[in-house]
């Protein structure tokens, strides 16, 4: 049959027949009135179906109206378009053999298996037959599918995963060998690259969670953060390197660069901060917030806060540093408060520095206390108190006799200057430091540059009860004189 053809048409064809010159063609009309276009050979080149207006080009290009899809490629969309009619609906395929298995079925709500797929690369989709609602772009992205409602965009993005759903893979091999994990988002070259059977973990950044295999719930922001995780829980990395190393351990939070970094099977620590626990590697239920805390910690149970806190700690556990501990490198169980510390050093509690001048704690004035002791402090600023078991004395000898010390103290009166602390009203008792100094330098306290500062108004009690034992002792010796003084006298009488 004779056919009319503009030079619009012809020049369309050039376009979907590239190689073929309009000089080359011959237009025919096919069994059931398809339109069929057809070169030296004969070559089927372009055939359009007379019954459904489908049009195909030598298998490598479908335009279908009924079931309404869109292939580019060889073999793209083959199986649906061996069976149209049956296939489901509105899918593109762009691509060597993209989305070459989608056929037909039906799925809930009525709608087609098979539908509104869309697939750009070589194998793109290539194993889906029935799944719905999947995006691929990029070579083998989401080959091996074959359930839906996932997206892939990269070259080897989810090309191993075959029953998993509900993932999103966003860069070259991303999530490339999940096989049945499902509900996992990927950003990234190589983010969540291992990950086979995991669930709902979300990798963003270079190789973050690349080495994942089955671990679960876990979230990775930054250029390898969890990289090396295998099976490992709960985790969070927000940073470079964040909780990089860490294998199989539950319930990390790192976030900041190389938080976390080295841990490889210890759980729940949490890690704030640029190097926040950077150096632990087994340790367990640490904190660190700010810059540097506790970076070279190795133990468990730390918890510092504030930049460099603790900082320098390498063994030691159950540490607590608030703005401090700098300078502690072996120790345990202590308690810093703005108190940089000291090297090597366990069991203490340090609070403030010689910039504070005053102190205050409350609850403490009119809290009457039952059964306790007086607390001392020393030059050092370290509080204590005294002891007097048996056991932490040696060299015990019975006090001699102490009036000479105690007459030569001159006890006064005096008011507290306002500048240093009193009233300038409220009348005190006491000693002069000074002049103690003079008569028993070992019942003054001497300040940082040794100059007399306090007196031990506690050991005067010892000396004043060994005083009242001698007077008493006289007394008695006296009382015994008079008495027999007047029984001689009586005698006489």
């Amino acid at each position: 049959m004779a056919c009319r053809c503009s030079f619009a048409f012809v020049s369309l064809l050039a376009v979907l027949l590239p190689g073929v010159g309009a000089a080359d063609v011959t237009f025919t009309l096919g069994a059931g009135e398809d339109f069929v276009v057809e070169g030296a050979g004969p070559v089927e080149h372009l055939r359009i179906d007379g019954d459904t207006g489908n049009v195909s080009r030598s298998g490598a290009l479908f335009v279908y109206t009924t079931p309404q899809s869109l292939s580019v490629g060889f073999d793209a969309l083959a199986a649906e378009a061996a069976t149209p009619a049956d296939s489901g609906d509105a899918n593109t395929a762009f691509g060597h053999s993209a989305l070459q298995s989608t056929s037909g079925g039906c799925c809930t709500y009525g709608q087609p298996f098979g539908g509104r797929n869309s697939a750009f690369g070589k194998y793109a989709l290539a194993a889906n037959v029935s799944g719905n609602e999947s995006s691929a772009f990029g070579a083998n992205a989401l080959r091996n599918t074959t359930v839906g409602g996932s997206a892939a965009f990269g070259a080897d993005a989810l090309m191993s995963s075959t029953t998993g759903y509900f993932n999103s893979a966003f860069g070259t091999r991303a999530l490339t060998a999940n096989t049945t994990g499902s509900q996992n988002v990927a950003f990234g070259y190589g983010a969540l690259a291992s990950n086979d059977v995991g669930v709902t973990n979300s990798a963003v950044g270079f190789a973050a969670l690349a080495s994942n295999t089955n671990g679960t719930s876990n979230t990775a922001v930054g250029f390898q953060a969890l990289a090396y995780n295998t099976t490992g829980d709960n985790h969070v990395a927000v940073g470079y390197a964040a909780l990089q190393s860490t294998q199989d351990s539950l319930r990390n939070t790192a976030v900041g660069t190389r938080a976390l970094q080295f841990l490889t099977t210890g759980g729940d620590n949490a890690a704030v901060g640029m190097h926040a626990l950077r150096a632990n590697v087994v340790g367990s239920n640490n904190t660190a917030v700010g810059s540097q805390a506790l970076d070279g910690a190795t133990g468990s149970g730390n918890t510092g806060v504030g930049s460099s806190s603790l900082g320098s700690l390498g063994t030691g556990n159950n540490n607590v540093a608030l703005g401090g501990g700098s300078s502690l490198v072996t120790g345990s169980d202590n308690v810093y408060i703005a108190n940089t510390g000291n090297n090597f050093e366990s069991g203490k509690i340090r609070i403030g520095t010689a910039s504070q001048t005053e102190a205050f704690i409350t609850g403490i004035s009119g809290n009457t206390v039952s059964g306790g002791v007086p607390v001392l402090i020393n030059a050092s600023h370290e509080l204590g108190t005294t002891t007097s078991s048996a056991k932490f004395k040696e060299k015990v000898e019975t006090l001699a006799d102490p009036r000479d010390v105690l007459m030569r103290l001159r006890p006064v009166s005096f008011v507290y200057r306002e500048d240093a602390g009193g009233d300038g009203a409220t009348i005190e008792y006491g000693l002069i430091a000074e002049e103690v100094a003079k008569v028993a330098p070992e019942l003054v306290v001497v300040d940082g540059e040794g100059a007399p500062y306090s007196v031990r108004y506690q050991l005067l009690t010892p000396m004043l009860l060994r005083e009242i034992q001698r007077q008493e002792l006289a007394i008695r010796d006296q009382a015994k004189a008079i008495d027999e003084l007047r029984d001689r006298l009586a005698d006489r009488e």
